[in-house]
């Protein structure tokens, strides 16, 4: 309607009509039109007139130019004239200016006139001007309203990121044989790795680390999904190869298809000094055995948690003594890589920790952390990081 009242003031014409156009569907809707009670222009009829000369249309050739097709009287030499009548009885010149934004055609104004006074030069060239400029205006209306609502989802994105920060554990808890520390680092402002320590009962503590496929909102939202699960069920079911197998169900009756999640739990229990483990297609448990100086890595069978809901999964028992240690951490480690491309593998991980066994978690945690940062050298990085360092006192 704006643009109309602008039209009025710098064209003398009988009738206008202004379209939008919609690129991906290519449909033309009228919406403002002027003077246009009798003999109206008609749309379906406009897209089936051919230039006599070409083997496209009028519409055709207008989006594909995207310049203006003037039909006006005052030429010696009127080249279409024989159009005019198919558009409207009594069309003596016509203007069809299409509104260019952003190298495309997001509409098209036609400007008729019915008696024989043609459209003046100056008319023609200021209503040419104006539509330019009205696409200008648009365009620049468009990348205002594309700022506002980037900065509404950078605001939503912030408030999902602190939301869940509040979901991870901020203090470990007192845990009698364990010592502990972590790191957790998401790609965006929020991430698909999701890891929680909890003690489960004044024997029992359980550690658990997962990655959702996929990154940022959709992969934070599995991972508030497996934590419910997680909370609701861990004080009730002592063993891991259910616990995953709930899990499991949870993902692939819940989630849509194509997303899933890696996982590894362990369940310490300080009374019989042992622990149990799972593994659910994630990156395995690397486990340090202080008495014999040896390095294994703790794996089992299972597919990823909500590919197949009828996927069992094995958990393993072992006896652990003082001093040993294990480190849980996402692809996000394993898969970073050099300037050369070549991963960042979990050899080297152990090297880190059999060297300084004797240390803390924190320094073998920041020792990882320094060495995997020198290794990548600035590399983007391509995912969320999690590490998770546990140490038997």
């Amino acid at each position: 309607s704006i643009i109309l009242e602008n039209y009025k003031r710098i064209a003398e014409f009988d009738d206008i009509y202004i379209y939008s156009f919609d690129d991906q569907t290519k449909s033309i809707k009228l919406e403002v039109s002027y003077k246009a009670e009798t003999n109206p222009l008609d749309m379906n009829v406009i897209r089936k007139i051919k230039l006599s000369d070409r083997h496209f249309t009028v519409i055709e050739y207008i989006l594909e130019s995207k310049s203006p097709l003037i039909l006006n009287n005052d030429a010696k030499n009127f080249r279409y004239k024989d159009l005019l009548p198919q558009f409207s009885p009594n069309l003596t010149s016509l203007m069809m200016i299409p509104t260019v934004v952003a190298n495309h055609i997001t509409g098209m104004t036609l400007i008729c006139n019915r008696g024989e006074k043609p459209f003046q030069q100056i008319c023609i060239t200021h209503s040419i001007h104006f539509t330019e400029f009205a696409g200008i205006t648009i365009d620049n209306y468009m990348k205002f309203q594309e700022l506002i609502n980037k900065q509404k989802m950078e605001k939503e994105m912030e408030i999902a990121s602190i939301i869940q920060q509040d979901l991870l554990p901020k203090n470990h808890p007192f845990l009698s044989d364990l010592e502990l520390d972590t790191f957790y680092e998401p790609m965006g402002m929020v991430g698909g790795d999701y890891y929680d320590i909890m003690r489960v009962s004044k024997e029992v503590s359980s550690v658990i680390i997962c990655d959702v496929s996929g990154k940022g909102f959709p992969a934070a939202m599995i991972m508030v999904i497996i934590r419910t699960i997680i909370h609701l069920i861990i004080r009730s079911v002592n063993d891991i190869s259910k616990i995953f197998k709930y899990l499991n169900v949870g993902l692939a009756t819940s989630v849509a298809t194509g997303y899933y999640a890696t996982g590894t739990m362990l369940l310490f229990n300080n009374k019989k000094k042992e622990f149990a483990y799972a593994n659910a297609g994630h990156v395995p448990i690397l486990y340090y055995k202080k008495e014999t100086g040896a390095t294994t890595y703790l794996d089992t069978n299972g597919y990823p948690l909500g590919i197949d809901k009828e996927c069992a999964y094995e958990s393993k028992t072992e006896k652990y003594g003082k001093g040993d240690i294990f480190v849980l951490c996402t692809d996000g480690f394993t898969e970073s890589t050099n300037s050369e491309g070549v991963q960042y593998e979990l050899t080297s991980i152990t090297k880190i920790v059999e060297e300084n066994n004797s240390k803390s978690c924190r320094e073998i945690k920041d020792m990882i952390i320094t060495d995997h940062n020198n290794y990548t050298d600035n590399t983007p990085k391509h995912d969320d990081q999690t590490l998770i360092i546990i140490k038997i006192k």
